[in-house]
């Protein structure tokens, strides 16, 4: 798998069995209402699920593979390998050769050893204003005094040791971190939670309205509520159900509910609020929880018939919390 350029044709199947079993458990069944692949496949901190891209991967395994010819010692790697001063590049992205001008000629050889230009870590004068800056270069790099087996050191990682993940991470498409991951992943939630909390803060969940957009028409009404069209910002935001669940968990920590534009306008409020309270980690767990129970009651009322009191959900989040082994003993919970 290290050694050679996955086909294209494999790579999009792979993916598709991959995106298929994330949304339904089955790599051959396909979901309507889904977050795009290309916000999946980020890192958590910048809004995905850590899922890495397949060609992604492939090329970074490639350049390991590559590395390890170029910089191993294994007899294959003395085999394939040919380190020449000309066409090595050990004075930045391009060697000598590929910087040198066509009417240069102080290599008739580029396949000239390094040891046959430098004696006695004494350059050769040379007319050449090219060549004068690429000794100068070379004179200014600090050589240890100790007697150690000179090596080539990866920049990417503080080690100076190759590794595909850091050759992954400067292959892949970087994006700004967002604020809001930590409320996700790093609140003691069980990996169920922490998925539909991601869903619901990139506004993908079978509500009405996106139902809508598939172009299937129903009739539309909160379940919770009765008194409005569904969309994931009423039934989290405006619901007259939702909202006395918010705000008795608020009042616990003596915050006031504030009007939002979004749940992800939310999640940032959120998420910033914290700083300045000393339970931290029942505020941050308690975010996800609330909207995995506003869902759940949503789903029981829509299609079991069954509805329990605002009060009732509320024991039902604390109940949760702790569930994740949380300490709500400074709480006024």
């Amino acid at each position: 798998m290290a050694v050679y350029w996955w086909p294209s044709s494999m790579v999009s199947l792979l993916e598709k069995w991959m995106r298929n079993f994330i949304w339904t458990g089955d790599v051959d069944t396909l979901k309507a209402i889904i977050v795009k692949w290309d916000k999946v496949y980020k890192p958590k901190e910048e809004g995905g699920l850590g899922i890495r891209r397949l060609r992604d991967v492939n090329l970074a395994l490639l350049a390991k593979q590559s590395w390890n010819i170029k910089h191993g010692s294994s007899r294959m790697s003395d085999f394939l390998k040919a380190r020449h001063l000309g066409v090595d590049k050990w004075l930045g992205d391009l060697s000598i050769k590929e910087q040198l001008n066509p009417e240069e000629s102080f290599f008739s050889d580029f396949n000239l050893k390094v040891a046959v230009v430098i004696s006695n870590f004494s350059f050769p004068l040379v007319s050449s204003l090219f060549m004068q800056n690429v000794f100068t270069t070379a004179e200014s790099i600090n050589l240890p005094q100790c007697e150690v087996e000179d090596r080539c050191m990866w920049s990417c990682t503080s080690s100076g040791v190759f590794s595909s993940a850091s050759a992954w991470n400067e292959i892949r498409r970087r994006n700004p971190k967002v604020h809001w991951y930590s409320l996700i992943w790093k609140a003691h939630l069980q990996p169920r939670q922490a998925l539909f909390g991601w869903r619901v803060v990139n506004g993908k969940l079978p509500t009405d309205d996106l139902i809508k957009l598939k172009g299937v028409f129903l009739p539309s009404q909160c379940s919770l509520s009765q008194s409005a069209k569904e969309s994931i910002f009423h039934i989290f935001l405006q619901c007259s159900f939702s909202m006395e669940i918010w705000k008795n968990f608020l009042k616990c920590f003596g915050v006031s509910w504030n009007s939002h534009a979004s749940v992800l306008d939310l999640a940032i409020w959120w998420k910033r609020k914290q700083r300045g309270l000393a339970a931290k980690e029942p505020w941050l767990a308690g975010f996800v929880l609330i909207l995995d129970n506003i869902w759940k009651e949503r789903n029981d009322k829509r299609y079991e018939q069954r509805m329990r009191s605002p009060s009732l959900v509320f024991k039902l989040v604390k109940s949760d919390l702790q569930e994740v082994d949380i300490n709500l003993s400074r709480l006024a919970i």
